[in-house]
């Protein structure tokens, strides 16, 4: 599983990932589950151990020695604290497979967590400001499941 969260942040960390020490210094969380039993009792475990004033991004990791596995084509899991649900095939000896689910995945995640810094940016001043070109990333266990916190820094132009 772990091997699995390393591959599917190798995008984001290209970008300048930083770790943060808590999530009080970010802006976005993601949470990695892992589906073990049923997907709607998995999730919910996950995301009860988030803290409640956030919302987050779920990456719902499905363990399978198939990188075709066939999953529904659109879940969605029906509480206001998931803005983004994505789900992700992986083998615990190969981490994240390379496969066109994984991609799609990766890319919505990082596309979600830049419109969100691009948002909480234009909200934080009048003044032209400059968003440094990466955002930190906490990455916290929690039960069976981890959670990833990120951040970004901006800097007055």
């Amino acid at each position: 599983f772990q091997r699995a969260i390393t591959k599917f942040l190798k995008k984001l960390k290209k970008r300048g990932a930083k770790i943060v020490t808590t999530e009080d210094e970010s802006t976005e969380t993601i949470v990695f589950c892992p589906i073990v039993s049923r997907f709607e009792t998995d999730i919910q475990s996950a995301i009860s151990s988030t803290s409640k004033k956030r919302e987050v991004i779920l990456v719902a990791m499905h363990h399978t020695y198939d990188p075709n596995y066939t999953l529904p084509d659109r879940r969605s899991y029906d509480r206001n604290s998931v803005k983004l649900l994505v789900e992700c095939l992986f083998f615990e000896k190969k981490g994240l497979y390379k496969c066109p689910r994984n991609s799609k995945a990766k890319k919505s995640v990082y596309k979600q967590v830049i419109t969100h810094l691009k948002l909480h940016m234009s909200m934080r001043t009048e003044r032209k400001i400059n968003l440094i070109s990466y955002f930190l990333l906490c990455i916290v266990p929690k039960c069976s499941c981890y959670i990833l916190v990120a951040c970004c820094w901006f800097v007055d132009m």
